[in-house]
């Protein structure tokens, strides 16, 4: 029920086809309260306990799955794989007819093993798991968050120029599939919901709105504020990932896949990919909203 679930709730409630069940670790939360009162049902679950998965898939026509974030999970780097397995699973037990998965890219399949990032792979490994058990699946590749620039990836601020600095691992020419998450998840699932009801076809979808490169995205932000922007490329050498603590390592590593094998890691250009025709919102409109 945070980005990518709160973004599904807000749609399905607003268009009022569904009859919406939101699954939460704290019921008596307030933000499960809101919903509640909003119309909704609020269901306990615990991701590292699929025994609570049971109850609260059942009776579901559709779900949509997404795992908890790092930090908030048992298990070593690859948890989310349990936890996504847990939920196909509790999903096929309960005869769901279209499990609709928030996935990423097998960086370790793309790349050769070269690079590892576990927290793509490991949902990669649920969709594999979920077209091996004959789960009636959509699988929705979500792209890279907008709110990561107002947060990991927040530029500085040079105090004698104003000037805003974002600086990172990727390439200027890397390109990065943008995602207003809060924004954009919701019609996405509710577009594929529509599409193929309970007869999904296996299909992978774009959670995105716009393909930009990170001068891009620079120059706009510049546009958008009125102020001056420059982005400031950091190569990763072998050095800098040798020094870097095992726990980020794979945040380099992500950099490099991306700026390398593109975001999707080539799932885009499988037969299995389907354009729903979901218009998301913009880098600039994003920028605008957070003036």
């Amino acid at each position: 029920t945070q980005n990518q679930g709160g973004s599904v709730v807000d749609t399905l409630l607003a268009e009022g086809t569904w009859a919406v069940r939101a699954l939460t670790r704290n019921p008596e939360s307030d933000a499960a309260k809101a919903l509640v009162a909003r119309g909704a049902t609020v269901a306990k679950v615990d991701l590292d306990d699929p025994a609570t998965l049971s109850s609260a898939f059942a009776g579901a026509t559709a779900v949509f799955a997404v795992t908890n974030v790092p930090g908030k999970a048992k298990g070593g780097p690859y948890f989310e794989e349990a936890q996504g397995k847990a939920m196909a699973d509790a999903a096929k037990a309960a005869g769901v007819k279209h499990f609709i998965w928030s996935t990423l890219a097998n960086v370790e399949k793309a790349s050769g093993g070269k690079l590892v990032v576990p927290f793509f792979t490991a949902k990669a490994r649920v969709e594999d798991y979920a077209r091996s058990i004959g789960l009636p699946s959509t699988f929705a590749y979500v792209g890279f968050y907008m709110s990561n620039y107002y947060g990991a990836f927040a530029p500085t601020t040079n105090a004698a120029t104003g000037e805003a600095v974002f600086s990172a691992g990727y390439p200027p020419d890397s390109v990065v599939e943008l995602v207003d998450t809060r924004r954009d998840t919701g019609p996405v699932v509710a577009a594929a919901l529509a599409r193929w009801g309970t007869s999904p076809v296996g299909a992978r979808v774009a959670v995105g709105s716009e393909h930009l490169t990170w001068a891009q995205l620079v120059d706009t932000h510049a546009q958008v504020t009125g102020k001056p922007a420059k982005y400031v490329y950091t190569p990763i050498t072998d050095e800098a990932v040798a020094a870097t603590p095992d726990a980020f390592k794979a945040y380099l590593d992500m950099a490099r896949f991306i700026s390398q094998y593109g975001q999707t890691g080539g799932a885009d250009k499988t037969p299995e990919w389907a354009d729903l025709g979901v218009k998301g919102g913009s880098w600039a409109d994003y920028v605008k909203s957070r003036l």
